[in-house]
């Protein structure tokens, strides 16, 4: 044998055990484009129809997310790190400004909030709020429309 001979390797040919794992996800990621594409119009014309509500579905959605994936994010731009206030950030900008930090305070609970603690639970909790009154504003616009549309302005009580 020469040395410049390949040897045949099993992992270089498929088997029908691969060609049929390579079908299947094929299979898969056609279903999943054909799934999107037909939802996409339905979806552009309900955000078209009502654009308030869209943007509330959106913006409940994003607090929903808040509290696991925004949340820290936010509070590490701002400054509240897990190691405490970072130095020149806007968090220790308002530190500096408002002298003593009061236990159980706004501040306080950013902080314990970015280091893990009791925090925590206090903005998962307010992101949540948010996320239910993202979902309530709808509702009380439609009403408004509707007491709106059922009143009539030539209508008056004399």
């Amino acid at each position: 044998m020469t040395p410049n001979t390949i040897l045949p390797s099993p992992y270089l040919h498929p088997t029908s055990i691969d060609t049929k794992m390579g079908n299947l996800i094929c299979k898969v990621v056609d279903h999943i484009k054909n799934t999107i594409c037909d939802m996409a119009p339905p979806i552009v014309q309900y955000v078209v129809k009502h654009p308030i509500k869209a943007v509330c579905h959106v913006a409940s959605a994003t607090m929903m997310l808040g509290s696991s994936v925004i949340a820290p994010l936010l509070l590490g731009l701002a400054g509240f790190t897990s190691a405490g206030v970072a130095a020149g950030s806007l968090a220790a900008a308002v530190q500096s400004s408002m002298g003593t930090v009061v236990a159980g305070g706004a501040f306080a609970t950013l902080q314990s909030a970015a280091m893990g603690g009791y925090g925590a639970a206090i903005v998962a909790g307010a992101m949540s709020g948010a996320a239910v009154a993202a979902e309530v504003v709808p509702i009380v616009v439609s009403v408004v429309e509707q007491i709106d549309c059922d009143s009539d302005p030539e209508e008056t009580d004399e």
